[in-house]
């Protein structure tokens, strides 16, 4: 028997210059680009304009938007002329419309004119004032290079949605300081046994001791993420 290795696009969200970098034609998640193959407009953007990434697809788009376009055949705008006088396109407005046109049949996580989490995202992330604190990194978005979206060994359906982290409200509740820590006996064994402990150094909840459940894996990771679970649940009540 001969097991495979599944190398597949996936993450949370993605940067606009990983999304720019990709593919327009024979789209993996966007069937529709791909039934649009020989449509006239589309070969002429491969032919004339070079279109091969999605990233090719926006520009070309934004030349709609430039000063004194207009939708005529015969727009005298820069771009126009410069398209008509090098290309064989004849109507480049019918190539700019398509190019947006494929952009909008892109899935939202994968589209580069739509809102991304990248837009309300910090480019850094404030230190932790406290003594051997480390900040948690709330952010999603993977940056880097096309190759940095590609993960091995990933199962179940892709998942094209993008979730909402959006933040509208300020947080005017108090700090509280909380610390999580635990241990694992006999970790990546069987007999692995594993618990955690909050402490609130200010007494403003009560400090707790968790013990594992047997039905979740005993190791040193489950006892970090159910320690902080535990903290986030307790001073959320």
């Amino acid at each position: 028997m001969v097991n495979y290795e599944v190398l597949t696009k996936s993450g949370l969200a993605f940067s606009r210059a990983i999304i720019r970098q990709m593919p327009i034609w024979l789209y993996s998640e966007a069937k529709e680009i791909r039934r649009q193959h020989n449509h006239k407009a589309c070969k002429c953007l491969r032919k004339n304009h070079k279109v091969k990434t999605v990233g090719d697809a926006e520009n070309l788009m934004k030349l709609m938007h430039t000063t004194r376009h207009t939708s005529r055949r015969n727009c005298a705008c820069t771009a126009c002329r410069n398209i008509r006088h090098n290309t064989e396109c004849e109507q480049p407005n019918k190539c700019y419309e398509k190019a947006q046109e494929l952009l909008n049949l892109l899935p939202e996580k994968w589209n580069p004119i739509s809102p991304l989490p990248e837009d309300f995202e910090p480019d850094t992330i404030t230190p932790s004032s406290y003594r051997d604190g480390h900040t948690f990194d709330w952010r999603i978005t993977t940056h880097g290079n096309l190759t940095d979206a590609f993960r091995i060994f990933t199962e179940g359906e892709k998942n094209s949605a993008l979730p909402d982290t959006q933040r509208n409200e300020i947080n005017t509740e108090p700090t509280i300081e909380a610390y999580t820590d635990g241990s694992c006996i006999y970790n990546g064994t069987d007999d692995a046994v594993a618990g955690a402990r909050v402490y609130f150094p200010n007494g403003e909840y009560s400090n707790c001791t968790i013990r594992i459940p047997d039905y979740i894996k005993q190791s040193n990771q489950s006892r970090e993420i159910l320690g902080i679970k535990e903290a986030v649940e307790t001073t959320d009540e």
